[in-house]
């Protein structure tokens, strides 16, 4: 690998001209925000840079998809990026779409007739699920966003 050193600055400060020794054969490179993290020491925006410039979704659309009930394969296949660049972002609208799915089961249902509060959401499902059969070790809940 050979070694280059910094000969000039762009006027407008967008890029760097940089140079090899002996021949000194000269090259740019842009100024961008991942050199201004490398340059600071925040190595861990670097990985975060990559995933916005190399992919064609952003962080927040890839969380909005994954919110609307979509997994990171589907949301990776149709993207034509990496699954583990979907996963990065995951993680916590998982945990979002279960917070939701819970708070759901806890809500109180009013019966027809009744004037208060009756049987949670979730006593409801499991009890009607079980009449028709399913066993209630294979219900899941799970929550998406319209």
């Amino acid at each position: 690998m050979q070694e280059l050193r910094l000969v000039a600055v762009s006027e407008d400060g967008t890029y760097l001209v940089l140079a090899t020794a002996g021949r000194g054969t000269r090259f740019t490179l842009p100024v961008d925000d991942r050199l201004r993290a490398a340059v600071r020491g925040n190595f861990s925006r670097l990985g975060q840079y990559e995933i916005e410039v190399e992919s064609p979704l952003r962080p927040k659309e890839i969380q909005a998809r994954i919110r609307a009930g979509e997994t990171a394969e589907e949301i990776a296949a149709t993207a034509g990026i990496p699954v583990e660049r979907v996963r990065w972002f995951e993680g916590p609208v998982l945990q979002e779409r279960e917070y939701m799915a819970q708070q759901a089961q806890r809500v109180a249902v009013r019966l027809p007739g009744e004037s208060s509060p009756g049987p949670t959401l979730g006593e409801l499902v499991a009890e009607r699920l079980t009449r028709r059969g399913v066993p209630a070790d294979e219900i899941d809940w799970d929550s998406a966003k319209r």
